[in-house]
Order: structure tokens, then sequence, then C-alpha cells
């Protein structure tokens, strides 16, 4: 499931009515998305630093 349907069935689950729910669900992608980026700043910062070996629990 793609993150989008799972934030709107916790947030559905929470019984938000229909205002509070959009809301809600336009702060939850908002963190999401932030939180992607600066994961991906990240791996970019470890992938182009130059070491033969990072492994996957480092890049990410």
């Amino acid at each position: 499931m793609e993150f989008a349907e799972q934030i709107m069935v916790d947030l559905i689950k929470q019984e938000y009515s229909s205002d509070d729910l959009r809301d809600h669900f336009k702060e939850e992608v908002s963190h999401v998305r932030l939180a992607m980026e600066a994961m991906l700043a990240e791996a970019v910062k470890i992938a182009s630093s130059g070491s033969k070996y990072v492994s996957c629990r480092n890049a990410f």
C-alpha cells in the first residue's frame, strides 16, 4: 500500500470529520515528503563521499 493510502486509512480509523480529515491528510503527507527528502539527501551525501563500502543501513 502506498504512503497516501496508509495515511488515509489511519486517519479514517481515528474518525476525523471530512474537513479535519483533509487537513490532517495534507499535514501527514507533507511530513512523509520531508522525511523522504531528508533520507534522499543523506543517501546522496553518503554515496558521494567516495567510500567504497557503504551498507544500505548506513545509506538510509
